[in-house]
Parts: C-alpha cells; sequence; structure tokens
C-alpha cells in the first residue's frame, strides 16, 4: 500500500464559523486584504468577516472580485503590486472560485521579495511560499478551497493554466452553508456538476490510491439525492448543506491528483463558448464515462452505483432533464 497524503488546510463547516473562528483570524496577522466578488457581498459574508477584524482591531483593504469563472493573471500581478505598499500579513477571499483563486495568486505575490511578472509565474520562478489565506467560499463546485491549484488565463482569449504548488493552500476554509442561500436554482446545478466532476476524475486518475478514492465516493454518495431535488426545486438548507460537504471531499480528492481532463475540457467550453463551468463539465460528463467504462468498464459502474445510479443511461437521464434548456 502506498500512500501519499498533503492537505494542510484547516477546515471548519458549520453555522456562524466566521463568528466562532474569530480568535483563531485574528491570530493570523493585524492587516489584511479581502477579495470579495458580489456574492460574497450579498450572502452576508464579508460583513460578517469584516466584523470579526474590526472587533480585533484588524486594518483592512477590500478588493473587489469582478471575474466570474476565470482570472487574467497580468490583473492579479498587477493588482498585488497595486496593494504592495498596504503590507498585508494575510488575505482573505470570499465568494465563488474566482475570489477563491485571486486570494491565492495575491498570498503568493505578497510573499515574493519582490514584484515578479506573469511569465515568471508561468515559468516557475517565484518562490514557493504564501502569506496566510483564509477562504469563505459563498458558491463552491470545483473544491478550490482545499486544493493547491490556481486556474488563470495569460490573456483575456489566452491558453488557460493550472498552477499546482503546495503553497497555494489556504491555511483556514471556514464552510457556512447559509452564505449560499443567495445563489439560485441555475447556479447550484452548475456548482454540483462541478462538484460530481471532480470527484468522478479524482476516482478515475491514475495516481488515485484507495484511500483518495474512498474520499471522492463520500462526495458522490448524496448525488442521486440532491440531483432529484434540484429536478424538483426542492433547494432547502439541508440540500444546501449537503453539497457544500460534498464539495468539500471533492476538492479534497481532487487536490491529491494530477487528473483534470474533464475541467480542461470544461474551461475551452466556459472560455469559448460561454458556458458556466459547472454546466459545461455536466455536459462532458456522460461522454466521458462512456469513453473511460470501454477501458474500465467494473470502475465506472461501480462508481455509477455509488452516485445512486444503476446505469450509465439513467445518470443521462437525469442530467439532460437538469441541462436541458438551461445552458
Amino acid at each position: 500500500m502506498d500512500i501519499r497524503f498533503k492537505m494542510p488546510v484547516e477546515i471548519v463547516m458549520r453555522e456562524n464559523c466566521v463568528q466562532l473562528q474569530r480568535y483563531a483570524i485574528s491570530a493570523y496577522g493585524s492587516r489584511a486584504v479581502i477579495i470579495a466578488d458580489n456574492l460574497g457581498t450579498e450572502s452576508g459574508a464579508l460583513e460578517d468577516i469584516t466584523a470579526v477584524l474590526r472587533e480585533a482591531g484588524t486594518d483592512f483593504v477590500i478588493a473587489s472580485s469582478a471575474a466570474e469563472n476565470y482570472l487574467i493573471l497580468t490583473d492579479i500581478c498587477g493588482l498585488a503590486e497595486e496593494l504592495r505598499p498596504f503590507g498585508a500579513e494575510f488575505v482573505v477571499s470570499i465568494g465563488g472560485p474566482a475570489a477563491i483563486n485571486t486570494g491565492k495568486g495575491l498570498s503568493l505575490l505578497a510573499a515574493q521579495p519582490e514584484q515578479i511578472s506573469k511569465t515568471d509565474i508561468t515559468e516557475g520562478n517565484y518562490r514557493s511560499r504564501s502569506i496566510p489565506h483564509i477562504v469563505i467560499p459563498t458558491k463552491v463546485g470545483c473544491g478550490n478551497e482545499t486544493t493547491p491549484f490556481m486556474t488563470y488565463r495569460t490573456s483575456a482569449f489566452g491558453k488557460i493554466h493550472t498552477l499546482n504548488d503546495s503553497a497555494l493552500f489556504a491555511r483556514l476554509a471556514l464552510f457556512d452553508w447559509r452564505y449560499t442561500a443567495a445563489i439560485s436554482w441555475d447556479t447550484m446545478v452548475s456548482m454540483v456538476f462541478a462538484t460530481i466532476g471532480c470527484a468522478v476524475e479524482a476516482v478515475l486518475a491514475a495516481d488515485s490510491s484507495s484511500f483518495i478514492r474512498a474520499i471522492a465516493w463520500e462526495s458522490l454518495a448524496n448525488t442521486s439525492v440532491v440531483l432529484s431535488a434540484l429536478g424538483e426545486d426542492l433547494i432547502d438548507i439541508e440540500i444546501r448543506r449537503m453539497v457544500m460537504y460534498d464539495n468539500v471531499l471533492a476538492g479534497i480528492a481532487a487536490g491529491q491528483t494530477h487528473a483534470a481532463g474533464l475541467r480542461s475540457i470544461g474551461w475551452l467550453l466556459t472560455r469559448d463558448r460561454g458556458i458556466p463551468h459547472g454546466k459545461a463539465i455536466g455536459l462532458l460528463l456522460v461522454p466521458y464515462l462512456d469513453l473511460v467504462r470501454r477501458q474500465k468498464p467494473h470502475l465506472v459502474d461501480t462508481l455509477l452505483h455509488s452516485m445512486g445510479f444503476q446505469s450509465l443511461d439513467g445518470f443521462c437521464q437525469e442530467t439532460s432533464r437538469l441541462l436541458a434548456n438551461k445552458t
């Protein structure tokens, strides 16, 4: 048995976790940069974290994250240089994957001794170190709260890259499912398919172990329940909690493997066709599983059963029902 596992993110998942972790948050330093997208503001998460920081006497600045799906590396380098005089000791990112990716980039760049270019980042010419990063997700899906990955573009329509560096692990991830209450049905569908895609790739990855697969299986165990609830438009707080829990597990599993084929193709559909990333993965899941089944039929069948489906056709019907006329 050959198992390697590194996931240094402290995870706290419960209601009011931001307030309950106020002493842990204040211990990271006296100056913070906050990255927040629209959902970070609408959910109340930004208000909660700023209240905690004010109570602790922590100075902070807030920078908005407008990107919906992925960031442009030139922009993040420019933002890092703009914020450098502030001297942040830690970063807080609030919102969806783009906000969290931005936070990862800032935490890495803030720890560099001097300004570095996007070429330096792409070519690995930087120090593998970062200042502490706290993530508070309000829109989940790709599990990047618990991974060492940062996805970015070199330009507006440039190639999509994924940086993999242990320095990109957050220090603290605070999951409060109430922050997803502002998310629409359409966005929830996208989130769920992104989570499924991460877990599926973790199961099928060539470098996956039985240990990693066990985590991914647990992530997929609620799939049929969640998809049925979405199909009936019955998204209550328990379903939101379940979706967040599944996302955490999918991210932990995906962060331990190098499989990214499904998600990489999904990024192309997002970039070139404007399809939300999670829905792009949803469109690809059935043909992807059908292709893999030709080589690993038993593993794919086991995967489908873990999701609560007896066949690929049954899974296809459920995904098609949710994606039809919605993408």
